[in-house]
């Protein structure tokens, strides 16, 4: 036997519709030890009515706020980018505040191993384009400095090119 809320209720709407055509004129029903008119019966039949009634309006209510907050969705999620633009540019992204308003900072995406190795590799080539050395390299390059109002002899001198930065060095 089908016995869901929406038989249940059905049933007790074609109860109270019964009432109304059956028992009229002083008629009554024999329920709970008692003899009930339609006016009795009637208020048995709405009390047990109620709850689903209730469901039924609830869930109309729901379907209005729903719709509501459809409508609004849009506006809202606007609305807390700017706040959270505002907050960002106030506060800092790295801030206890910001993260205070509920925004998490964003977390940098994961390089694959593919990804680690062309990095790796365009890292060198830039390095080997721009002529940059490394902390060993550059500790034995060391430059001299002539006394001001003198020259440099243009002979040989130890003081001649030592610097390290001619064009070819690069």
């Amino acid at each position: 036997m089908n016995s869901g809320p929406n038989v249940t209720e059905r049933k007790l709407r074609n109860i109270q519709s019964g009432i109304g055509a059956v028992l009229t004129a002083g008629k009554t029903l024999p329920l709970h030890g008692a003899n009930l008119d339609a006016t009795a019966l009637g208020q048995v039949v709405a009390n047990a009515l109620a709850p689903y009634e209730s469901v039924t309006n609830d869930r109309q209510d729901l379907r209005v706020s729903v719709a509501n907050r459809r409508s609004r969705e849009t506006s809202t999620k606007e609305l807390i980018k700017e706040i959270q633009a505002a907050c960002l540019t106030t506060f800092g992204e790295a801030s206890s505040e910001y993260q205070s308003f509920g925004f998490m900072p964003r977390k940098k995406a994961a390089l694959t191993s593919e990804q680690q190795a062309l990095k790796h590799e365009r890292a060198l080539a830039t390095r080997q384009a721009r002529g940059t050395k490394g902390k060993r390299q550059k500790a034995s390059i060391h430059g001299t400095v002539t006394p001001q109002g003198t020259t440099a002899p243009a002979t040989g001198s130890p003081g001649a090119g030592a610097s390290g930065s001619s064009p070819a060095a690069k």
